[in-house]
């Protein structure tokens, strides 16, 4: 059997954004990490009430807050995808979700989370929910 997932919404109702922006905080610049968020907000606002659509304002705020990572190579990014994951994704894990899929897994299941997060934030979550192997 084959099962796959959603990750955003699905496995967790945290922020991949939200994650990144914290690494920053605590890793590069509180200050830089503040003016981001208040520079999104007012688009949140926009989104939030629905005069634009959110899958595309989170899409696009997905991939604009990667610039905010100073000197990104693929292995500070595995870095703060962990980060992400650790403060944030998995804190706010959909525990009943998260169980079912670890289930499927232990009973042979190939177990797939399909997203458009980019992939560093994805990769540490697996092994978190006891899914290692099928990602």
């Amino acid at each position: 059997m084959i099962v796959i997932s959603d990750m955003m919404g699905t496995l967790t109702t945290g922020s991949p954004v939200l994650g990144l922006v914290d690494w920053v905080r605590h890793n590069q610049s509180r200050m830089q990490a503040q003016l981001y968020m208040a520079s999104i907000m007012p688009s949140y606002f926009v989104a939030k009430r629905g005069w634009i659509d959110w899958q595309t304002w989170a899409q696009g705020l997905m991939v604009n807050s990667l610039k905010l990572v100073r000197g990104a190579t693929p292995e500070k990014m595995k870095v703060v995808g962990e980060w992400a994951v650790e403060h944030d994704l998995w804190k706010k894990r959909r525990e009943d979700v998260v169980a079912r899929l670890a289930e499927h897994h232990k009973e042979g299941a190939q177990v797939y989370i399909a997203s458009s997060v980019v992939e560093p934030f994805i990769e540490p979550y697996p092994s978190r929910a006891d899914l290692l192997g099928n990602s």
